[in-house]
């Protein structure tokens, strides 16, 4: 799998289906960033799953999850001003629900946010 560069105010395109369930998305974090990672749906019946990871130690380590916006309303996933725990690298992971059992599909749009600049 391909792993994409993303910086804070960017918005990246990606596409998920059959062959390619699995998307990553890296980026540098400031202890105390507040971030929010959005997801749009473009075209298709996706049903997408995101995860971000904390890099420790060489290990990604799950650090907050969200299946849908708890907006309702969307099967679009939101982690909405989540602080960052320490400085370094952080992995978004957008899959679909279900991974390789399910076949929805589709395009999306992710945007990376800071929202406050850390004390």
């Amino acid at each position: 799998s391909i792993t994409v560069p993303i910086r804070y105010g960017e918005t990246k395109v990606g596409e998920i289906n059959d062959d390619q369930y699995l998307l990553f998305y890296v980026f540098d974090g400031t202890a105390g960033d507040s971030v929010t990672i959005s997801v749009d749906h473009l075209s298709g019946n996706l049903d997408s799953v995101l995860h971000l990871y904390q890099s420790e130690n060489d290990n990604w380590v799950l650090f907050a999850s969200n299946d849908d916006s708890p907006t309702g309303g969307t099967y679009a996933p939101l982690l909405s001003d989540i602080t960052l725990p320490g400085t370094g690298k952080y992995l978004i992971a957008i899959s679909r629900y279900g991974m390789e059992r399910e076949d929805s599909f589709g395009t999306f749009a992710l945007t990376l946010t800071l929202e406050a600049p850390a004390e």
